[in-house]
């Protein structure tokens, strides 16, 4: 169950979200390079420095447990979630409605959502799981082909 945590209830997987992937890779990189230019030492010279380091520090790690399940993460008024636990659904996917108007305007932004919920109910939960793990494995994540703005319906 501990990789189906990250499944969102849209049927998003969250390791394969931007801030969890390549959010903490640029900012260890941008990390590295201010203490190569010994910036942790002459930083605090600068107005506000402590708090950008300790906010630049905390985009290095996402907590392993910040996702849509726990409501740490998402929209907080994502009608999606809302709805897939009003209505009892582990993703929308298994959903009678799948794909609800919800999920099409979310899709907008999120060009695999409806190709991934189809694939959900074909193959089942635990194979998507483990081919998201696989992408994952291989480098993807959603930031590379999400179309902006996100759009995440709130009723």
């Amino acid at each position: 169950m501990v990789q189906n945590m990250l499944v969102s209830y849209c049927g998003l997987y969250c390791d394969l979200c931007g801030a969890r992937n390549d959010t903490p890779e640029r900012a260890r990189a941008l990390v590295t390079t201010l203490k190569q230019s010994e910036i942790d030492h002459w930083g605090a010279d600068i107005p506000d420095f402590p708090e950008f380091w300790r906010f630049l520090n905390s985009l290095t790690e996402i907590p392993a447990d910040k996702c849509c399940r726990s409501g740490q993460c998402g929209a907080p008024n994502c009608a999606i979630r809302n709805c897939a636990k009003d209505r009892e659904v582990e993703v929308c996917a298994f959903c009678a409605d799948f794909p609800c108007d919800r999920i099409r305007v979310f899709a907008q932004s999120e060009p695999l959502l409806l190709h991934d919920g189809e694939r959900i109910r074909k193959v089942g939960l635990e194979q998507w799981v483990a081919e998201q793990i696989a992408r994952r494995e291989a480098g993807f994540d959603y930031g590379r082909v999400r179309c902006l703005p996100c759009i995440v319906p709130t009723e």
